[in-house]
């Protein structure tokens, strides 16, 4: 028995709560009861202890969301987060201490919330599924979202068997996680974030008054599209500038860079430093800024320049096929593809990088358009009236 004491007492709490509400067919009773102890021993009085069975039951049509995060392991729930949501993996150890937390609240008093995790289409590209957890009052049926909910009121609200069943105790737990830790990795920062956030409740009609395109602030969505076209144009604006300026350089330098030009882009090497600098000072371009686009690290803050560099260049290498012709149209599909499966490119996986979204204001989609439009037009005239 003081074999077992020691061994458990060596074994981490999340550890202990699993082989008393997972692994327990693999262990004596003495086993359990040693885990028990152990985590008594430590303070810990309130830990969850599930029923053997609990989702194959017909007793009741629910569980607690605490009495399913006590089923599964933090192994496979942190391996769905990065799979459905591309979690970083340095973050494994932040999610651990917080799924650990989660299983040591105490959940004793019901809040009759229902918590609901259902697929979507994304409103922004019809072919891409997105997942979306809200909560339902289970006496009206009204629902509500819950970003903001207390921890402590996620572990007491209830989840439906039947939709675990149908998705999956991992990837349910794994949808409730990244919810709740959307806007922070801690009670305290999700609080603060909520307590700092402008409560802004318009109808639509207050929305176009506005003229405001409502997109979701601060969220990991992918939009190849709206990234496409705002690279577009801080090349067009850039490529632009360029025109204005070469017509000053000697007559054989301009054929030659012409000449460059027309087999590999020299605008986007040139471009790759100035976009760095953009970027690792403000997070955004003009084309991104128009957007209501910026780049982070997935801590938050922005990125150094040398990031932002390594970045640039692998947009440029990798997703553009150093501007050769042809080449980077099959590159650009398969980086269109690789998002669309991935949540993520190489260029902001290496840098450990995400894109945060915005609220995109009418009158920046005018002055997009008319970038878009009218440079190109501009730069056919003055290469032809010159060259």
């Amino acid at each position: 028995m003081e074999t077992l004491k020691k061994y458990m007492s060596n074994l981490e709490n999340i550890r202990l709560l699993e082989i008393i509400n997972i692994d327990y067919d693999e262990y004596k009773e003495e086993a359990i009861k040693a885990a028990k102890e152990e985590l008594i021993s430590r303070g810990i009085n309130n830990f969850q202890v599930s029923k053997k069975s609990m989702l194959d039951n017909d007793y009741t049509e629910y569980i607690t969301l605490q009495e399913l995060i006590s089923q599964v392991k933090f192994k496979d729930v942190f391996k769905k987060l990065r799979t459905l949501y591309n979690i970083d993996k340095s973050l494994s150890s932040h999610y651990k201490n917080i799924f650990n937390d989660l299983l040591l609240i105490d959940s004793s008093n019901c809040n009759n919330i229902i918590i609901l995790v259902q697929e979507t289409d994304n409103i922004f590209d019809p072919l891409v599924k997105e997942w979306q957890v809200i909560g339902q009052d289970i006496k009206n049926e009204e629902v509500f979202d819950i970003d903001y909910l207390e921890w402590k009121d996620w572990m007491s609200s209830l989840v439906k068997k039947s939709l675990i069943k149908m998705i999956g105790k991992d990837s349910y737990v794994a949808h409730c996680l990244y919810c709740m830790t959307k806007h922070g990795l801690s009670q305290e920062e999700v609080s603060k974030n909520f307590d700092n956030m402008e409560i802004n409740q318009v109808g639509d009609e207050a929305i176009l008054d506005n003229q405001i395109i409502d997109f979701k602030c601060e969220c990991e969505e992918v939009h190849p599209w709206l990234r496409f076209w705002a690279r577009e144009i801080d090349y067009s604006v850039f490529s632009y500038i360029i025109f204005l300026i070469i017509p000053l350089l000697p007559k054989e330098v301009t054929r030659k860079l012409f000449s460059i030009r027309g087999v590999i882009g020299f605008t986007p090497i040139i471009w790759i430093f100035i976009e760095s600098l953009l970027i690792s000072k403000t997070g955004t371009t003009l084309g991104k800024w128009l957007f209501s686009i910026k780049i982070k690290k997935n801590t938050d803050k922005l990125l150094s320049y040398k990031d932002s560099f390594y970045r640039s260049s692998l947009v440029w290498v990798v997703g553009l096929g150093l501007g050769v012709r042809f080449v980077q149209v099959v590159t650009q599909i398969i980086a269109y593809i690789k998002l669309l499966d991935e949540g993520k490119n190489v260029w902001d996986k290496k840098v450990d990088s995400k894109i945060v979204y915005g609220q995109i204001e009418k009158w920046k989609i005018a002055i997009a358009t008319f970038i878009l439009i009218i440079i190109p037009v501009f730069e056919i005239i003055i290469f032809n009236n010159k060259y």
